[in-house]
């Protein structure tokens, strides 16, 4: 598989996978306008997943897998014709959000340091999710119904980025600004000079009534036994991403990027009070 910077890694086709090449790619999240276009920042791809979830860009619910294979097409179809689809033991929002929860719960408990295996944990619990991950809820009138919408949706949320991005420029962060050639932003994202600075700063900001994310942790908590992950690491434990859906305007953002600011104005000399008493504690240590 090849993600869509060209880095190559082996995948091992399984299930009963029909005896044929192809690719999947991680892309870059472009606007879809048609087939073609969903391929773009991926030429090699014979795979494109779309979401639809209510947190997306076009929240019709369900999600679509375009497919570019005429082999691997028929034997998609084919599975998902004959497949035993579980039934919820609970409503799909319940399981959906007790599975976002169990998540949660094992990047927190990486994060803590915890001597656990949490990708033992989750293989563990996953299947009880199955349902989740073979439905089919694709609302394809809302969707034919908003898809017209995309192009203004997506011109909002570049607007709100840029106001972001005039609001934070020059604070103890890098801002991330693929969104300007990509066309796409999802969530404005900014990347801490000071992890430590992470955690405060996403307290401070729900406290104050915004919404922040840290996504996402390393996936290896979840699907592999222990391994190092230094750059996943270094990029979850400094990232904290910014909402420009359409529950938030300008004044929100306005609001938001000035409560970030002042939030790491007072958690910077606290950091460092901290790293001076540390050293003093420890130079006492050493005589």
């Amino acid at each position: 598989s090849a993600d869509s910077r060209g880095r190559l890694s082996p995948m091992t086709a399984g299930g009963g996978c029909p005896p044929t090449l192809f690719t999947t790619a991680e892309g870059d999240c472009p606007p879809l306008r048609s087939s073609d276009f969903a391929f773009r920042s991926s030429p090699l791809a014979h795979l494109c997943v779309l979401s639809f979830s209510r947190t997306k860009i076009l929240p019709t619910g369900g999600g679509a897998l375009l497919v570019r294979n005429a082999a691997l097409c028929e034997f998609l179809r084919d599975s998902s014709a004959c497949s035993d689809r579980p039934a919820p033991p609970l409503p799909i929002e319940r399981l959906a959000r007790a599975y976002r929860d169990l998540t949660h719960r094992l990047a927190r408990l990486h994060r803590l340091g915890a001597p656990l295996n949490t990708a033992r944990i989750y293989a563990r619990l996953a299947r009880h999710f199955d349902p989740l991950f073979v439905r089919n809820e694709l609302d394809a009138p809302a969707l034919a119904d908003q898809w017209p919408t995309l192009p203004q949706r997506l011109e909002r949320r570049r607007r709100l980025a840029a106001l972001y991005a005039r609001a934070l420029t020059g604070g103890p962060w890098t801002l991330l600004d693929g969104w300007r050639s990509s066309g796409v932003c999802w969530r404005f994202t900014l990347l801490l000079d000071d992890p430590r600075m992470q955690q405060p700063l996403v307290a401070a900001l729900r406290a104050a009534g915004f919404h922040a994310s840290t996504l996402y942790p390393p996936l290896s908590i979840c699907f592999h036994e222990p391994q190092p992950c230094p750059a996943a690491e270094a990029f979850w434990r400094r990232v904290i991403n910014l909402w420009v859906d359409d529950s938030v305007d300008e004044a929100y953002v306005r609001a938001c990027a000035q409560a970030l600011r002042a939030a790491a104005k007072r958690t910077r000399p606290a950091l460092a009070g901290d790293a001076t008493a540390a050293g003093t504690a420890a130079r006492r240590h050493g005589r």
